[in-house]
């Protein structure tokens, strides 16, 4: 998973159950947190403390200059997406089809809220809405003040990624390929869902026409490709990254493929926008920065080593983990 960086501290997570904290200046090992089973997401940091999720389903406060324990809670299922901290509360999904809201600071369980499937994605929370798709292929648009679903909406795939989102709207993207565009502030209205699924099966029978997609959905683009890695936006462009190796432009209000760059080798790590220049890194260690209008290649770097995990750029620092288990500050 990728490390966090906050307080001169980088927080990083390993396959082998550890947490790590490291002096953001030198590299040098602070303390090391111990956990059960690999760590394979990212550690939120809020004030003094750094929160975790772990395999058997504990979530945990650290202090962030010692590693001490501060509080734990004890959730269904393995903590599977990384936890996110508004406004003093903790928000995260487990593979116990489970979404937890906790206190900051004491641990103390808000709400929960039972879903379909895993959880994976870590939740984006905005304007008091938290967004998140699971492995079953269902949206979920939740009201982080008491729980309570707002709409929910079937993307017929599982959901890797967690939603980017842009003024009014959340862009999904699945591991099937499609990239949606959604009005995340979509309420449930009574039998709208059951209506759009009788004229679904009609069409399929061919007794009906084409149903229109649900509602909220702005816009819906196939890319034929497995999408794994979060997308990245800026200036009225959505960048998406495929498994195939493919970094795609694509309009943000209409989801037209603005531009693409093929042939990076398969791709499991976010784009990073820089200013007017979008970063991609390949398995291989190479780093590609291109212009973010119109693709063109602009330079690159490489490192000796292999990259599966996204890199964190942090001020004018690159922290890149490798699959070797180094740990690369770049600048």
């Amino acid at each position: 998973a990728s490390p966090a960086i906050a307080g001169g501290m980088v927080f990083l997570p390993t396959g082998d159950g550890r947490l790590v904290a490291l002096n953001e200046d030198t590299g040098k090992e602070v303390w090391t947190h111990r956990v059960i089973g690999p760590m394979n997401i990212t550690p939120a940091v809020v004030d003094d403390l750094v929160i975790i999720g772990q395999r058997d389903g504990n979530v945990t406060a650290l202090l962030r200059d010692t590693g001490d324990i501060q509080w734990a809670f004890q959730g269904k299922g393995a903590s599977m997406s990384s936890p996110v901290v508004l406004d003093g509360v903790v928000y995260m999904g487990t593979a116990g089809h489970m979404i937890y809201a906790l206190d900051a600071r004491t641990g103390e369980l808000r709400w929960e809220k039972e879903v379909d499937n895993w959880v994976v994605a870590s939740p984006v929370v905005h304007q008091g809405i938290l967004v998140v798709a699971s492995q079953g292929g269902e949206l979920y648009l939740i009201d982080i003040s008491n729980g309570t679903m707002r709409y929910q909406v079937d993307v017929r795939a599982g959901v890797d990624t967690s939603a980017t989102i842009v003024g009014d709207t959340a862009y999904i993207t699945t591991r099937a390929g499609a990239v949606l565009a959604f009005d995340y502030r979509e309420k449930d209205v009574s039998f709208r869902k059951l209506y759009r699924s009788l004229w679904l099966q009609l069409w399929i029978w061919n007794m009906a026409g084409q149903p229109p997609l649900p509602a909220g959905v702005i816009w819906a683009r196939t890319l034929h490709d497995q999408l794994i890695a979060d997308a990245a936006a800026a200036d009225g462009r959505l960048f998406v990254s495929s498994l195939s190796g493919a970094l795609y432009a694509m309009d943000q209000g209409t989801g037209e493929i603005l531009w693409s760059r093929e042939g990076l080798s398969r791709i499991y790590t976010s784009p990073i926008v820089s200013g007017d220049t979008v970063i991609q890194a390949a398995p291989d260690g190479t780093f590609y920065g291109l212009n973010a209008a119109t693709g063109e290649e602009r330079w690159q770097f490489s490192l000796d080593a292999t990259i599966t995990t996204s890199p964190v750029l942090a001020d004018d620092t690159f922290y890149v983990p490798s699959a070797e288990g180094t740990l690369y500050a770049v600048r």
